[in-house]
């Protein structure tokens, strides 16, 4: 019984970490997507998914962070490749998308 739960805690534990991970790159690329949206059509409706990784990804890397702890590899990952990346990206995202407003205007 205790073997059978550890297997169901695992696969539990392996379940959140892939749909967190699946949360944030689909945040990111949706991010992107709404930049070249903005960029091609001038329409700030695209912006929204920008403004929402924006107000999220920290969330979501600490959340992703707080499930690696038990693993210092897996959480060295994390801490020293996933989050620098990802807070570049919108970072970037967000450099594009001001510069792509005031050429439009």
């Amino acid at each position: 019984v205790i073997e059978s739960r550890k297997r169901v805690d695992l696969v539990l534990y392996s379940y959140d970490v892939l749909a967190t991970h699946e949360e944030l790159l689909t945040t990111v690329i949706r991010a992107e997507s709404g930049i070249r949206g903005f960029m091609l059509t001038r329409d700030s409706s695209f912006l929204g998914a920008y403004d929402y990784a924006k107000q999220n990804h920290d969330s979501l890397l600490a959340r992703l962070a707080s499930l690696s702890t038990h693993d210092s590899g897996q959480l060295k990952l994390v801490n020293d490749s996933i989050v620098p990346y990802v807070r570049y990206k919108i970072e970037q995202l967000g450099i594009v998308a001001s510069i792509a407003y005031h050429e439009g205007n």
